[in-house]
């Protein structure tokens, strides 16, 4: 479960704008991970758009993704979503908190590829940080 302190009050979405936000990866396998930060212009229709699409042009790959369960309301955000990857399937259950100009999830993900299995945990955490330029 995730709190984020300060919250004073939910909103339908988070507010449009640029984003600083921090991703922290930890993977069955002992390969390190390195946290890192970026920047991200997220717009009204970002946020408005299926969570599935949203994953896909994330990681570039355009995978098949299928949307099992999805929900965002009153500052909280669950979705469990099944993808078919070039090289097996992934699974992956989300949760979270967001506010106007914040927003903190957790994705855990299960990985089937070439008689393996790997686990992922994806921290991510989200602070506006002012508007988008352009």
């Amino acid at each position: 479960m995730i709190v984020c302190a300060g919250v004073a009050r939910a909103a339908d979405t988070p507010t449009p704008g640029l984003y600083s936000v921090y991703l922290e990866m930890e993977s069955s396998l002992p390969i390190p991970v390195a946290p890192q930060t970026v920047t991200q212009c997220y717009t009204e229709q970002h946020f408005d758009q299926d969570p599935a699409k949203i994953v896909a042009l994330q990681d570039g790959s355009g995978d098949d993704c299928e949307v099992i369960s999805y929900s965002m309301g009153d500052g909280v955000m669950a979705m469990q979503m099944v993808c078919q990857t070039g090289a097996g399937e992934m699974a992956m259950v989300s949760e979270g908190t967001y506010d106007d100009d914040s927003f903190a999830f957790v994705s855990r993900m299960e990985i089937q590829a070439q008689g393996m299995t790997m686990e992922m945990t994806a921290n991510n955490r989200g602070t506006r940080v002012g508007d988008c330029e352009g």
